[in-house]
């Protein structure tokens, strides 16, 4: 690894650079550090049985600061795998692209902003109390709570398509009540979790034609921002 990573750093200066130069340089990126804590997977296939997408982001690869292993790395060029689970980062090799499977049990949160939408986003890789085992959820301020928003990608059959099947979207949602995380992705699942203001926050859906359901989490945050002015 080390040698590649020698070689293409080599390539990419347009001036003469030295052997030790490149190792210097090398050694200073985080990236390509010595204990190999980002750089420790195989490449990543995407699987071209199905259609569409299965990528967190799928109209661009951020760049994106991670806390790995307890490092703090920035501007890494990044992806997340939500159906195989798998976090992806870009490794240019020797000219070619190549995209690195890294262990995501050392990952603990990244963030990055959306330059199309010039939105921020803030993700944790963690376990919540009442699930089983750590899964990938973006963190959302509302009010003084907060949301989070568990993104997914499934398998739908598509009869009579030349493929297997194609990715779709869902999500699951998770509101701090005060006493840890209650979910929800519905609306009557929603309702239940408002319920001391299910009246208003029902009267707040209908005049804006808002529809709740596990396919829209732009829609939830602004009844919650709702829900936390009137409580």
């Amino acid at each position: 690894m080390c040698f590649r990573l020698l070689i293409f750093c080599c390539i990419i200066f347009v001036q003469p650079i030295s052997a030790q130069n490149c190792l210097d340089i090398l050694r200073n990126n985080s990236l390509y550090s010595n204990s190999k804590d980002i750089i420790n997977g195989p490449k990543w296939l995407n699987d071209k049985r199905y259609s569409g997408n299965p990528m967190l982001e799928e109209n661009f690869w951020p760049v994106a600061d991670i806390l790995y292993n307890g490092v703090h790395f920035t501007e890494i060029p990044m992806n997340y795998d939500l159906y195989k689970a798998e976090i992806i980062v870009y490794n240019p090799e020797k000219g070619q692209e190549k995209y690195v499977v890294i262990n995501k049990e050392k990952l603990s949160s990244f963030s990055f902003t959306d330059t199309i939408l010039h939105k921020k986003h803030f993700y944790e890789y963690i376990e919540l109390q009442g699930t089983i085992g750590k899964a990938l959820y973006e963190n959302i301020a509302v009010g003084k709570a907060s949301l989070l928003i568990k993104p997914m990608k499934k398998i739908e059959q598509t009869p009579g398509e030349n493929r297997e099947g194609k990715y779709s979207d869902s999500y699951e949602y998770y509101f701090e009540t005060g006493n840890g995380y209650a979910s929800f992705n519905s609306k009557s699942q929603f309702m239940y979790i408002l319920a001391n203001h299910r009246s208003e926050v029902k009267r707040f859906i209908r005049r804006e034609k808002i529809k709740i359901n596990n396919m829209l989490p732009e829609n939830i945050v602004p009844v919650l921002k709702y829900y936390e002015e009137i409580n």
